[in-house]
């Protein structure tokens, strides 16, 4: 039960927006893959879901779209959202 509960701390959807939110205001605009990459995350549903409730609160934004720079990916042209904070 502790290993769960840990488990879930650090993936609940409020840390996770924070922590989204953190590394933007760090790093500037990003891509959800690169996003996941920063924080270790494997699984999109993790990470993608929480990118669309900021971006419906207002606090980022798609500013652009371009092939993921931070993974190499089977899909060289493959493009992704940019996202960044919406100041």
């Amino acid at each position: 039960e502790e290993c769960r509960r840990e488990a879930y701390e650090r993936l609940r959807p409020v840390s996770m927006r924070k922590r989204i939110t953190e590394l933007l205001k760090e790093n500037g605009s990003m891509t959800s893959t690169e996003i996941m990459d920063a924080l270790h995350v494997a699984i999109h549903n993790n990470v993608r879901p929480r990118l669309t409730e900021l971006k419906e609160v207002g606090i980022i934004r798609a500013a652009d779209k371009r092939t993921p720079r931070s993974r190499d990916s089977i899909f060289k042209f493959h493009m992704e959202t940019v996202w960044e904070l919406d100041v």
